[in-house]
């Protein structure tokens, strides 16, 4: 198979050979920058300048440099996300609020605007943490960020409204936060299977809130059924899922007549 060609516009070629990185080797697990031309970059993505991707290459002379490309001229960025990325969620899910931003904010700084699922994730979950530790402010420009960063998905998607559901509700306007679920819960109900392929932790957060909200209301039967659909059917967020399934339980031993849907 004939192996891609490095690809340096002559506009990046002083950069790459300016900004040396001093002895850092390139990673052999190459990640990759594929141009609208066809051409193919490989070396290491070590971050974002604005609309340019950093990348580490290896130079003429076998030494590693950083280059920059700007997003414009990429059609996809294929990168491995960092070893923190993975050590953020998994403290995500269990519920360590602190630890997931002290993992998942400086990479979702340092990679702001990379067009990557990884990325994508670390940047929408900063508002999700903030909304858990109280810090309504900060969530808020969080979800704005998100949807600034990445108006493709973000300007109205699923994600994006999911965020302004948690606000309204940590805001008490229980009006406000339905508004904003019930598009995404009926997208779910019409195709789980679909949705669970899409975004099953983001359907998971928003079942779970919906059933939040019914409780508030009063309403332990409706509380019920959408606690047990985070649970039995779009469960890949762990936080979202224990905290469903423990509120469930709850609600099972205060109320004997519930019914599961």
């Amino acid at each position: 198979m004939t192996r891609p060609r490095r690809y340096f516009p002559l506009a990046f070629a002083a950069l790459c050979l300016a900004a040396s990185l001093g002895g850092v080797a390139v990673s052999s697990a190459q990640d990759r920058l594929v141009f609208k031309d066809g051409h193919v970059q490989e070396g290491e993505v070590t971050g974002m300048s604005g609309p340019a991707v950093l990348m580490t290459v290896a130079t003429a002379s076998g030494a590693p440099g950083q280059i920059s490309f700007n997003l414009g001229l990429l059609s996809r960025v294929d990168a491995a996300p960092p070893p923190a990325y993975s050590g953020g969620i998994a403290t995500y899910g269990a519920g360590d609020w602190d630890k997931a931003l002290a993992a998942l904010k400086p990479l979702a700084d340092q990679f702001r605007g990379l067009p990557t699922p990884w990325a994508q994730q670390a940047a929408a979950l900063l508002g999700d943490i903030y909304i858990e530790k109280n810090d309504l402010a900060r969530a808020e420009a969080a979800y704005n960020d998100y949807r600034k960063l990445y108006p493709s998905v973000g300007g109205n998607s699923a994600r994006f409204n999911l965020g302004q559901a948690r606000l309204a509700f940590a805001r008490n306007n229980l009006g406000q936060a339905k508004q904003q679920l019930e598009p995404i819960l009926a997208l779910a109900l019409k195709s789980p299977a679909d949705a669970a392929r899409a975004d099953a932790s983001t359907y998971g957060q928003a079942f779970y809130l919906r059933g939040q909200i019914s409780e508030k209301e009063g309403n332990a039967q409706a509380a019920f059924e959408n606690y047990l659909r985070t649970v039995t059917l779009f469960y890949q967020d762990g936080s979202a899922t224990a905290r469903a399934q423990k509120s469930a339980d709850a609600l099972r031993s205060a109320h004997k007549d519930l019914v599961a849907p």
